[in-house]
């Protein structure tokens, strides 16, 4: 089903995936806490459960992480149950190009909101001497997919840690001669039209030459995590074809585009802080919640306000923000969406991108819609291959097998090509035509209205 990564589940179970990015990583052969046979074994798909909980800090350790016992244990419990509903799941006998779409569908969207939100933080002021070095950094992080996307991460650390060499032909020279990499091998990461994975070698030794130990152990997880990008890109293209692959990459960099736009927005997200304002205002638990959760990662900002002012607040403060007065506030709304984006700004970037039926994630079921999506595939190739299908004229006829028609064969072709697609070209309409969501009375949008758009895939054509 996936080449080169057998699963015995319709979606690979979640260590597996974890494998699969340690190896993308280059780690997978150097674990302290699983052995390399174990975890040879979980990349293969076979249950590993004595070492779960190894594998688990592993990766965590792998993105810099190190999680507390308490923190482990809710990591993995949550991790346990999504393959419960994975196991549940009913392929259909479908192949990889059919069973990725609605996946990436509810996946793309928090993906894009995410490296939009770290997008806008860099354009706020966050790693000044990294943007004063590489202005399209923030660009940068709205395209990770990008074939030449390690290159990019090359090209920044070598111009932070490495002034003195300054032009590429010297820094191609310098990486060449001390023997990290060949002259051939980076023009290769730096290409367009190639898509070349480094290999772990190259990895481990261009750390070495950025800055002190501290530096260098943060430029070898950031390179890390480019040969991780560079890995899935070229498996995505290798399991469900090239086209659906560049669907991905450009509907990724689509959602995170606009999302750093609207959060870089003072209108934007002073409407934004406007309708939470309006929701907590109704609801002092819910304030009390949001500043209990909040409080360990927006800090002083929440110093001396109450539950019962939390919403009066926010809505002062927006409504400042969008006069251009500026709020300190409100900042926090951003960062919150790269920790947890909120609905409302998943649909209002999602009708900008005409994707509104990619935000299922919010108002439904995943696993439903997935289930639900690859029935509707199932169907439709059934008729696009030609099989006869039971057909029912009215309640009181006969069900009867109907062959279908050239004409209706075309058809189903054509519909089967849109479910597999998952991007559109974005609308390219100024901001300050972008709309938020009518949020209903708690600020949140209304349940029901996006899963009605169906399985077709996003777009204005589409729909």
């Amino acid at each position: 089903m996936y080449k080169d990564m057998p699963t015995s589940t319709a979606l690979p179970l979640t260590q597996q995936v974890l494998a699969w990015v340690l190896q993308a990583m280059g780690l997978l052969d150097d674990l302290a806490k699983v052995s390399k046979s174990s975890a040879k074994n979980a990349l293969r798909g076979e249950v590993v459960s004595k070492t779960w909980d190894g594998l688990v800090l592993e990766a965590c350790r792998a993105f810099g992480l190190d999680p507390d016992g308490s923190q482990r244990a809710q990591l993995g419990a949550a991790l346990r149950e999504i393959d419960g509903k994975y196991a549940k799941l009913n392929a259909l006998g479908l192949p990889a190009e059919d069973l990725l779409p609605p996946v990436l569908r509810l996946v793309i969207p928090q993906l894009g909101v995410r490296l939009g939100a770290l997008a806008a933080m860099v354009d706020d002021g966050l790693w000044p001497e990294a943007r004063s070095a590489c202005p399209k950094l923030a660009e940068w992080i709205c395209d990770p997919l990008s074939p030449v996307a390690f290159g990019r991460i090359v090209e920044g650390l070598l111009v932070v840690h490495q002034s003195e060499w300054s032009t590429w032909s010297e820094r191609k020279d310098q990486l060449d001669r001390r023997g990290i990499a060949s002259k051939r091998t980076i023009e290769r990461w730096r290409s367009p039209s190639v898509l070349a994975v480094p290999n772990v070698g190259n990895v481990v030794a261009l750390a070495k030459v950025m800055g002190n130990a501290d530096q260098q152990r943060i430029a070898l997880l950031l390179l890390r995590l480019g040969r991780l990008v560079s890995v899935a890109r070229k498996a995505l293209a290798r399991w469900s074809g090239e086209t659906q692959a560049d669907g991905v990459e450009a509907a990724v960099r689509s959602w995170a585009t606009v999302t750093r736009r609207a959060l870089t927005s003072p209108q934007f997200v002073g409407e934004l802080g406007e309708l939470l304002g309006a929701g907590l205002a109704e609801n002092v638990e819910l304030a009390r919640g949001f500043i209990e959760s909040h409080r360990q990662h927006w800090g002083p900002l929440l110093d001396g306000i109450e539950p019962e002012n939390l919403g009066e607040v926010f809505q002062r403060e927006g409504a400042a923000l969008r006069r251009g007065d500026g709020s300190s506030l409100l900042r926090g709304l951003v960062v919150d969406q790269l920790l947890m984006p909120n609905p409302i700004v998943v649909a209002a970037v999602g009708s900008k991108l005409g994707a509104e039926n990619m935000l299922i994630a919010a108002t439904a079921d995943p696993f439903e819609v997935i289930q639900g999506q690859w029935q509707v595939a199932r169907a439709i190739g059934l008729v696009a291959e030609g099989k006869s299908f039971a057909w029912q004229a009215g309640p009181s006829d006969e069900m009867r097998l109907r062959r279908p028609s050239e004409t209706l064969q075309k058809q189903a072709r054509q519909i089967q090509a849109l479910l597999r697609a998952v991007v559109r070209r974005p609308d390219e309409a100024p901001l300050d035509q972008m709309e938020l969501p009518n949020p209903g009375r708690r600020g949140l949008p209304r349940r029901g209205r996006a899963a009605q758009a169906g399985p077709v895939p996003g777009g204005r054509a589409a729909r």
